[in-house]
């Protein structure tokens, strides 16, 4: 038989990964020209509104990220809010279903819904106010080119789009959310210095990523997909486009050495103990290395390692410890 090599060579950057500024750059290097766009006028306009009950209101948003590219997006929010509210940015997950997008984290999906991804719903219900966003290539920002190519290929042809044109697939993701978090700093009752995000599977890495990218976002809560570059290659892990950083492993860059960009700010990741994408020695490992940035800035107790027994999903009972984080530390 014949292989393709995997290996991954080096251990990161070992005490030279101290030096945060010098890895913030190698970093933003990597991920490309995606993170230097101009900001443009947002735009953001109410579409739709559907009241949900018990004083929660649900608009239909879009929003300008991009020259002529909107992002649509569920706004919950209470009927009269009353500042200033912390928000949340939920982002959803993969699972090779395009069609779902933002509708996921609102529990509008059986298969979505009992794996726990309705967290977003029950975020707002215990007063946060929550954007659901469409990544892209998902939702209403699926494939438009319908049944003549397969929404596989889209999302390929967008992220070789991307690395043509000097980006990323992750930069792409983190320049959107960034935008993400332009509309909630907007809104005049929401505080603007308590922005948090969730997400499970590539919710996780939406969150993790646009927190090392922008230090805005003072919370997070990362469900599955934690992982080394090592495990990701030699494992032949099956994971989103915007997990393969382009010119990572040229950088000599792990993920432990990535990680430390987001501290002091409040991370709390959970991990199964029953997934082969999630494989939990490499996310001890992550959790691990990356622990002395926050011990340095004693705020050890801000970075959190959850480990359930199950598969990929979002339970309740952890669901429930998310929802203490948040209160504890946004």
């Amino acid at each position: 038989m014949y292989e393709y090599p995997m290996a991954v060579a080096g251990d990161g950057w070992g005490e030279r990964g101290r030096n945060l500024a010098a890895v913030d750059h190698a970093l933003r290097q990597c991920i490309g020209s995606s993170l230097c766009k101009q900001r443009v006028p947002l735009e953001l306009q109410v579409l739709d509104q559907e009241d949900l009950g018990e004083g929660l209101l649900m608009e239909k948003i879009h929003y300008q990220t991009e020259p002529g590219e909107f992002v649509p997006a569920y706004l919950l929010r209470p009927h009269r809010p009353i500042g200033p509210l912390a928000g949340i940015v939920a982002f959803h997950g993969h699972g090779g279903r395009y069609e779902v997008g933002k509708d996921g984290v609102i529990g509008r999906h059986e298969r979505f819904a009992s794996l726990g991804m309705g967290y977003g719903l029950q975020l707002a219900r215990a007063g946060y106010v929550v954007l659901c966003p469409d990544s892209v290539c998902f939702g209403e920002r699926r494939n438009p080119a319908g049944d003549r190519i397969p929404d596989i290929i889209y999302e390929r042809i967008v992220t070789m789009r991307e690395i043509s044109a000097g980006g990323s697939m992750v930069g792409k993701n983190i320049w959107d959310n960034m935008r993400a978090i332009d509309v909630l700093q907007s809104l005049g009752y929401i505080d603007p210095e308590r922005i948090g995000g969730i997400g499970l599977s590539m919710g996780s890495g939406m969150t993790f990523f646009t927190m090392m990218c922008d230090p805005r976002m003072k919370a997070g809560v990362a469900v599955c997909s934690m992982y080394t570059i090592r495990a990701l290659f030699e494992l032949k892990l099956l994971h989103c486009y915007m997990n393969y950083i382009p010119r990572m492993i040229e950088a000599g860059l792990e993920m432990y050495d990535i990680f430390p960009l987001i501290a002091p700010r409040a991370l709390m990741l959970v991990n199964p103990t029953d997934s082969y994408e999630d494989p939990l020695e490499a996310t001890r490992e992550l959790y691990q290395k990356s622990q002395w940035a926050w011990q340095e800035k004693d705020a050890e107790e801000a970075f959190a390692l959850e480990i359930f027994e199950g598969k990929h999903e979002f339970p309740a009972d952890q669901r429930s410890k998310a929802l203490d984080w948040f209160r504890k530390f946004l």
